[in-house]
C-alpha cells in the first residue's frame, strides 16, 4: 500500500464515460478509454491476435494503473 497514492483522501474522478477501444490494424496501434479496465482491453484485442502492456491484477482499470494508483475499478452508480 502507497498512502497518498489513491483515493485515501481527496476527490476521485469516475473516468466510466470514457470507455471507448479502438484498434488500428494499419498502424498497429489501439486507442484506450481512461475508463476501462485491463481486463476489458485484452479481451477486445485479444479477436486480433493483439496484446499491450498493463496490469496484471484482475480489475484495475486503466487510469489508475497508469498514473501509479492502480486502484480497483468500482462502479458505485
Amino acid at each position: 500500500m502507497n498512502p497518498g497514492f489513491s483515493s485515501t483522501n481527496g476527490v476521485q474522478i469516475g473516468m466510466s464515460q470514457f470507455s471507448d477501444i479502438q484498434y488500428s490494424p494499419e498502424l498497429q496501434t489501439v486507442t484506450v478509454g481512461a475508463g476501462l479496465t485491463w481486463d476489458e482491453v485484452y479481451a477486445a484485442l485479444e479477436p486480433h491476435g493483439v496484446n499491450v502492456v498493463g496490469g496484471r491484477v484482475s480489475g484495475i482499470g486503466v487510469a489508475g494503473f497508469t498514473l501509479g494508483g492502480g486502484t480497483r475499478k468500482i462502479n458505485l452508480f
